[in-house]
């Protein structure tokens, strides 16, 4: 009895070793989604990256977390921007041996079939701590050949305006491994019409093994990675977070227009490095008690269609993330008849006109800011926001002409919250 036991578990043995062969033989790294669990990550991620996620020498500059461009952005961005003025195609790498859980394919129609003209590929590092590239012009053949065997999961969008044609978007589950230093795509640059080059690469670095900070109410968010977010940089150490950090700032362009052609050339370009801590920028600048941070028109949370990134109930007091000696306000435009616009200024750390925001408290008194409507460096038209701060999480904000006073009132306020 006992021999037949033992000669039942052997053939049970063979046939999972077989079993086990056969996978790997077929699928190569789809025995990895069977087998591997990732592992987890240390409870200091610095120095977790050991290879550069990009040709850091084609790159001239990095937008530090926390811009602005409203109505789409009237949150501080969650993600890095990069310049170059080189015009060729520029690789992107595994940052760190790691897995490929995600590639998202974006296509667009121009009237003779859904063709790709970019990818979303996301990298998932260790338990929770995840990385997406965003708009790769092209990844890596043995990932296409991977994308290749799966039907992906596609959702068409309309022609938005100013388009060629309608989008589409197809996402591809994987678990494929990666080595640290393995070239798994490019993005290239494209020639703007004003001049000098386009790079839309962008990078999001989320770590969900630290809890969200506990002075936001994530609930009038609809990204669960904006709570979670980090600079991709930190996870670096040594002289490949220097050279990263000393990119961190902006482009200054001077553009001219060409008399005999008509187009735009560009002249030259600056770089100004970002020289206040955190260099990298923030996201989450809300600071209870105060108006800094981010505010939201009533009923937000209570909004049917959360995926509208142009809601014009936003509205945000922060501090610039190029230059955060400057006050920055952000407007998505509810109050402004729709117009959106966002304002960099000196703040004042006394009266009610252009105060600090982070001064701000609910005292009773209504503050005034001299407001700018601005579009590519000209003022279309000026104004005043008055604000009261009514306790933690509500706010009285009103638009009106003019210029701010000593005594300001309001006269029809839109209600915020957060």
């Amino acid at each position: 009895m006992r021999r037949r036991v033992w000669w039942i578990l052997l053939i049970l043995i063979v046939i999972f070793g077989v079993t086990i062969f056969l996978l790997s033989k077929s699928s190569g790294n789809k025995l990895t989604k069977i087998l591997n669990k990732y592992p987890t990550c240390p409870a200091n991620v610095e120095g977790i990256l050991d290879h550069q996620l990009i040709d850091i020498d084609k790159i001239t500059s990095m937008t530090p977390l926390g811009n602005l461009n409203p109505p789409g952005h009237t949150s501080p961005v969650d993600h890095i921007y990069f310049s170059t003025n080189f015009d060729a195609k520029i690789a992107v790498y595994a940052p760190a041996d790691a897995w490929v859980t995600n590639i998202i394919s974006v296509a667009m129609d121009a009237g003779q079939g859904f063709e790709p003209y970019g990818y979303v590929i996301q990298l998932t590092i260790c338990d929770g701590l995840i990385l997406d590239f965003a708009n790769n012009t092209d990844i890596s053949q043995t990932l296409k050949d991977e994308i290749s065997n799966q039907k992906g999961d596609c959702k068409d969008s309309p022609k938005k305006d100013g388009h060629v044609g309608p989008e589409r978007q197809c996402s591809y589950s994987l678990n494929y491994k990666v080595s640290s230093g393995e070239q798994i795509g490019y993005t290239q640059p494209t020639v703007m019409s004003g001049g000098g080059l386009d790079l839309q690469f962008e990078i999001w670095a989320a770590n969900y093994n630290k809890p969200a900070p506990s002075n936001i109410d994530w609930s009038y968010y609809d990204d669960n990675r904006y709570a979670h977010i980090m600079c991709p940089f930190d996870l670096y150490t040594g002289s490949l977070k220097q050279q990263f950090y000393a990119k961190l700032g902006s482009i200054d362009r001077k553009v001219i227009k060409d008399e005999k052609t008509g187009k735009r050339i560009e002249t030259s370009s600056s770089f100004k490095p970002r020289t206040i801590e955190p260099i990298c920028g923030t996201v989450n600048q809300n600071i209870v008690g105060t108006i800094q941070g981010m505010w939201f028109g009533e009923g937000w949370k209570n909004r049917k269609d959360k995926n509208i990134p142009d809601n014009i109930k936003q509205f945000s007091f922060l501090h610039w993330n190029l230059d955060p000696t400057y006050a920055e306000i952000g407007n998505a435009g509810e109050i402004t008849g729709g117009q959106s616009g966002q304002f960099q200024f000196i703040a004042n750390h006394t009266g009610t006109i252009d105060r600090e925001p982070s001064e701000v408290r609910a005292d009773g008194k209504v503050y005034c800011y001299n407001y700018g409507v601005t579009k590519d460096g000209q003022q279309l038209s000026g104004g005043k926001i008055l604000t009261e701060l009514v306790d933690d999480r509500h706010l009285k904000l009103e638009y009106q002409s003019g210029n701010c006073g000593t005594v300001e009132t309001f006269t029809k306020s839109y209600n915020y919250e957060r």
